[in-house]
């Protein structure tokens, strides 16, 4: 193609003059003549041009020149050209630019009415921009514009499609940053295609995120990568056939673009999807595989998510299998995988667990090939048995390798096992014994049967007679923690020898008790408090009544005034004697008198449980003198402060929380006591309490419910003085229980007996 441009210079020749006028410019009178052939618009422009005069000028003389002869337009011509080719069509016409038209869009229209290819309009428009005279702000056609409102009828701004690229592409980049809604964008994307295709011609009407040609290593061609509205770019990108690096390289690129991001949804093609229905009474379940994706591990993740039974799984495993292009190449799912390192960042390889395996051994396998030491091995499985119990729910059964799994019988006569002993690499026949005793509620005599008949039969070593759970070092000292001691006691008594104070031996406690393995606790941390002595009681010679304990913290005249209380040991004695002469030969005891314990409450401080009992004082408000003057305090404010400050010292809320706590708990107690039938509750006394303790308790009393202020309680608290003040009553209500079916049955004055629920 050859294009050929000829500049048509306007002169004053050629055509028949049709028209002169004359004019003053400069001094002197000029005549203007226009001729038949010229619109009088150019002849007036160039006239204006020649003589540098003014735009009012062209407007004036334009509109007297046109009250006379004919005009056509009001525009002129800036720049017109003879457009041939060098095909058959030769001379084309001649392309005229108005003054204030866009040189691009004046050329679209002429090869559009010329039906000029493309590229001819291309050429035409390099050309002609070159051109002195012309001004191109662009390179591309403007087909349509329009200001764009939404259905409220807010602007959303103006939309111009150019002819350099599809339509549907330009109207999707244009709606794209308004309609964060996909659902909503979709409609309006659709709508306004439709509007604005049936005006100007579009060849698509699905818009085009993405277009490129995609070049590999050593220049490889891979062709164009088209993108489509509504289409997954992995699901494009995957039809190169790029190995998986260059795949993912790609796939990062074309979802860094702002107009493909959203249909980003996935890095994976989907080779499977569809609902899996087991029977027609089940729901369907849906299932999708990606590229990659091993059947076991799908089988699994869904067999837990929606509960299958193994037969169901087995039968969806084998279905999937026999589908290309699905990857089928293991049996078994994998349901965990870490790389391991250790602390200085050294990698050794990744430990991978698959559906049925135990923790402890593949970590115990891993060990092994990478000769890890033994603290590195147990923080490896105690880390792995902390991930799995937070994302499978899975439980790490054992801490190391199973060596033998021993079925134990309860009796001869039941052929079922009782369970399994099951003995672990690294320990004895008494640990694993031990461990079934406590699961099971095992006695010591039991557990030792199982254990000598073990250590007879299969003759595996058997050095200890007791479950040795660990060994501390403790002051340069080896302390064993055997399974069947509270780790709160043996310190007690290593701390007593050492002259620890009492929060030597809480640190050294917590510390002992975070000890983990196989992410279960390694220590039976059941209380903080220490036991200080304990005694048990027996009700006949071979039956056992219950077992006295005293822990720190209690006053022991009030544990065994509790202890006699609970099980009703109190005559016409105020105290079995010896019980407490025993007890307090054994631990200091600061008071001879006891108290009631009303409650007790349970906080768990670092992962310890701690016991808080609330006894009553003498006085319920504390009073101290300070330079201000008398300062009182409530009992619950000080033994709030007082327990938190020795078991709580580095939580800042617990005197707030806990005191909060004792109130609640003591308006409970004081509410069930007056509903209750302990008498002696009633005057805030204990059983055996002499007529003194009864006469001042009453007294006191009842100054605070009097029948004035509190006339329900007053009645209660006359009626229990009326009986405990009076000798014969006292004797009979202090009488213990005979027990009728549940019921207590006491003899009365007249020789009969009395039932109530409770005394």
């Amino acid at each position: 193609m050859r294009l050929l441009l000829l500049l048509l210079l306007l002169k004053f020749v050629s055509g028949a003059i049709v028209h002169t006028r004359y004019l003053t410019v400069q001094g002197q009178t000029v005549a203007l003549p226009f001729t038949d052939d010229v619109e009088p618009i150019d002849t007036i422009e160039a006239f204006r041009e020649q003589y540098n005069l003014s735009y009012i000028f062209q407007q004036q003389t334009l509109n007297k020149v046109c009250s006379v002869i004919r005009c056509t337009r009001s525009i002129p011509v800036v720049y017109s050209v003879l457009i041939t080719t060098d095909e058959s069509k030769g001379v084309v016409g001649t392309f005229k630019l108005l003054a204030g038209e866009e040189p691009v869009d004046a050329i679209a229209t002429f090869c559009k009415t010329h039906q000029l290819s493309r590229d001819f309009q291309q050429s035409m428009i390099e050309s002609i921009c070159q051109q002195p005279r012309v001004v191109c702000t662009r390179r591309e056609a403007l087909l349509f514009q329009q200001i764009i409102t939404s259905d409220d009828g807010s602007s959303l701004g103006m939309l111009k499609i150019f002819d350099g690229a599809e339509p549907v592409d330009q109207i999707f980049a244009f709606l794209h940053p308004w309609f964060p809604d996909v659902e909503r964008f979709r409609a309006v994307l659709i709508q306004l295609v439709e509007y604005i295709c049936s005006r100007i011609p579009c060849e698509q009407t699905i818009p085009r995120l993405y277009h490129k040609l995609i070049q590999g290593p050593n220049d490889t061609n891979y062709g164009w990568l088209d993108i489509y509205y509504g289409q997954e770019p992995i699901d494009v990108i995957s039809q190169l056939n790029l190995d998986r690096s260059m795949e993912l390289s790609l796939l990062n690129t074309v979802c860094a673009e702002p107009l493909v991001q959203p249909s980003c949804t996935r890095d994976r093609v989907i080779v499977f999807s569809s609902p899996i229905q087991f029977d027609d009474t089940s729901q369907p379940i849906p299932l999708t595989l990606y590229a990659g994706d091993e059947v076991a591990d799908a089988v699994y993740q869904l067999g837990q998510q929606y509960n299958l039974s193994m037969e169901m799984r087995h039968g969806l495993f084998n279905a999937l299998c026999n589908r290309p292009p699905i990857t089928c190449t293991r049996g078994r799912a994998l349901i965990y995988k870490r790389v391991i390192t250790d602390t200085e960042g050294k990698t050794f390889g990744a430990l991978e667990l698959f559906d049925g395996d135990d923790a402890a051994d593949r970590v115990y396998e891993f060990a092994n090939a990478y000769n890890l030491t033994i603290q590195m091995r147990e923080a490896v499985l105690n880390n792995i048995c902390h991930d799995i119990q937070n994302d499978l729910n899975i439980t790490c059964s054992r801490f190391a390798p199973l060596i033998a799994s021993i079925p134990i019988q309860k009796d001869a006569s039941d052929p079922n096992p009782l369970g399994y002993v099951n003995l672990q690499q690294g320990e004895e026949p008494v640990d694993a014994v031990y461990r079934f005793g406590v699961q099971h509620n095992l006695d010591a005599t039991q557990q030792e049967s199982i254990w000598r008949g073990i250590c007879d039969a299969l003759q595996f070593p058997c050095t200890r007679s007791r479950s040795l759970v660990h060994i501390a070092i403790l002051d340069n000292e080896q302390v064993p923690f055997f399974g069947d001691e509270e780790p709160a006691d043996v310190l007690y008594w290593f701390g007593t020898q050492k002259n620890w104070s009492f929060h030597q031996r809480q640190d050294v406690l917590h510390q002992l008790c975070q000890i983990e393995r196989a992410a279960k606790p390694l220590l039976n941390c059941t209380r903080s408090e220490a036991r200080l002595f304990h005694l048990p009681v027996m009700e006949t010679e071979t039956e056992k009544l219950g077992t006295l304990e005293v822990f720190e913290d209690q006053e022991p005249v009030d544990v065994v005034y509790a202890f006699m209380d609970k099980h009703d040991l109190f005559q016409t004695a105020p105290i079995n004697t010896s019980l407490i002469n025993i007890t307090c030969s054994n631990v200091h005891c600061v008071r001879n008198r006891p108290r009631r314990i009303l409650f007790s409450l349970q906080a768990t401080y670092m992962g310890l449980p701690y016991k808080i009992e609330y006894t009553p004082p003498e006085d319920e408000w504390i009073c101290t003198e300070t330079e201000h003057g008398k300062k009182c305090e409530h009992y619950v404010e000080a033994r709030s402060a007082s327990y938190c400050a020795k078991y709580m010292r580095t939580w800042p809320n617990c005197p707030e929380i806990i005191s909060k706590a004792l109130r609640t708990h003591l308006d409970i107690y004081e509410a069930a006591m007056w509903r209750g039938k302990d008498l002696y509750a009633k005057l805030g006394l204990v059983k055996g309490a002499t007529s003194d303790e009864i006469e001042h308790a009453y007294h006191t009393r009842v100054l605070r419910y009097n029948n004035a202020t509190e006339p329900q309680k007053y009645e209660k608290l006359q009626a229990a003085y009326d009986t405990l003040h009076d000798p014969e009553k006292k004797y009979y209500y202090d009488l213990p229980c005979m027990k009728f079916f549940g019921l207590c049955g006491k003899r009365q004055p007249d020789g009969g007996i009395s039932i109530t629920t409770d005394n």
